[in-house]
């Protein structure tokens, strides 16, 4: 009897806090969709064999960023790039977006991922927040995880939560947003 009755507490405790977790996180996601994610001012790209400063041209466009913070190994993040090689491609092909691969890397470790972007060669650009200020202008990115891949309009304006680059399902259901202009 004692023990029927703990695992009836238990299983409504976990019942309770899971739904104020799934709360929290909506309140988090409602709030993040009203804010404006803003691109750091100093941002280094790394493609085709050299380092260059983002252009300008790409702040107003509409754009996929996926953050990889500093906490982050930055070079098992970077391997595991080769996934958005896809979601290149569908920019390419639809000219609707522009991905950006946004990477925080701690001061000391900059010019040796630079470096080591330069000699693995990937087919896109990868950019590198070089003042750490995504975070710091963007706070509410980092509440969930979930929340560090994003699409943004020319203004800033929040337009998707999520990482296309997950599933075949998902690639299709962006491509389908982007075609319809995210208005479904």
């Amino acid at each position: 009897m004692h023990r029927t009755c703990f695992l009836i507490a238990f299983s409504l405790l976990v019942i309770v806090f899971s739904g104020c977790g799934k709360r929290k996180m909506y309140g988090q996601l409602r709030e993040l969709l009203d804010s404006t994610i803003i691109l750091p001012e100093r941002v280094i790209g790394v493609y085709d064999g050299r380092a260059f400063i983002m252009p300008d041209s790409l702040r107003s466009k509409t754009k996929f960023i996926l953050f990889v913070d500093s906490t982050e190994c930055s070079r098992c993040r970077i391997s595991r790039f080769a996934k958005y090689i896809d979601l290149f491609r569908l920019s390419d092909e639809i000219q609707g977006f522009v991905p950006i691969l946004l990477v925080s890397t701690p001061r000391l470790e900059q010019a040796e991922i630079i470096e080591h972007l330069l000699l693995i060669e990937l087919p896109f650009p990868v950019y590198l927040d070089v003042d750490h200020s995504f975070v710091r202008d963007n706070p509410l990115v980092m509440l969930d995880d979930k929340f560090s891949a994003i699409t943004v309009g020319g203004d800033g304006a929040i337009l998707l939560v999520g990482d296309p680059a997950g599933s075949d399902e998902n690639m299709l259901a962006y491509r389908q947003k982007i075609e319809n202009g995210f208005s479904q």
